[in-house]
């Protein structure tokens, strides 16, 4: 950690002995409480994409952010960073495609999908995808996880929407399917209706799978939450 500082991101490299490589502190956001949430690995150029979230100052609300790293012991080499810099979002997720694309989900007060192209100009802010649902309520939606398909050319994200609190429904648990070849700002192929248990209170998705079909089924895990009087 950093002075004056709590949580910093970590990022440690291990070889199949579990032998220490590097490693590599980021006190991104100056501030407490910047942590990752999900790494991707491009193998045929050694590069660790690492999102998660920061503060830029104590007291801030939380801003997304992206790390691209160099694996190559004894160091990792932090290349570049892109902050999200917008008060009240971070990542969810990321994943990687074969051809260098990296997909990040980003939650806070709407929920977004970002596509960048492994460019040298990687995180300055040239997303070519931008995806963004609201919800229902007016708190915070956000994503979980989310999937590439098999064919590569569909990405499919679990998360949820709130509720009308005014008339007690509280999140419920939603799933949409994009194209990745979108143009920036199109809406999604689909999004499902949101599931509310019946218990009428917190729904929340953890994990999404697909088959092998080739157009596959959707398989969501998660809770559903129900009220004790």
């Amino acid at each position: 950690m950093g002075s004056n500082t709590n949580e910093d991101i970590l990022t440690i490299r291990y070889d199949n002995n579990l032998t220490e490589l590097c490693y590599s502190f980021d006190n991104a956001g100056s501030a407490n409480r910047d942590s990752a949430k999900a790494l991707a690995l491009d193998v045929s150029t050694n590069t660790l994409f690492v999102v998660g979230s920061n503060k830029s100052t104590f007291g801030a609300s939380m801003q997304w952010q992206s790390n691209k790293l160099t694996l190559s012991a004894p160091t990792c080499v932090k290349q570049s960073t892109f902050d999200g810099g917008v008060n009240g979002t971070y990542s969810a997720n990321s994943t990687l495609l074969s051809n260098g694309k990296l997909f990040i989900a980003v939650m806070g007060r709407a929920m977004a999908i970002r596509r960048y192209d492994n460019t040298s100009s990687y995180f300055l802010n040239n997303f070519s995808f931008d995806h963004v649902i609201s919800g229902t309520g007016t708190a915070i939606d956000g994503f979980t996880k989310m999937v590439i398909d098999p064919s590569g050319q569909n990405i499919y994200v679990c998360g949820y929407q709130d509720g009308d609190a005014g008339l007690g429904i509280n999140n419920n648990i939603v799933v949409a399917k994009y194209s990745i070849s979108a143009v920036p700002g199109a809406g999604p192929l689909w999004v499902s209706p949101p599931f509310n248990g019946t218990g009428n209170s917190d729904d929340m998705p953890i994990a999404i799978f697909l088959d092998n079909s080739p157009v596959p089924n959707v398989y969501v895990a998660g809770y559903s939450t129900n009220r004790r009087y």
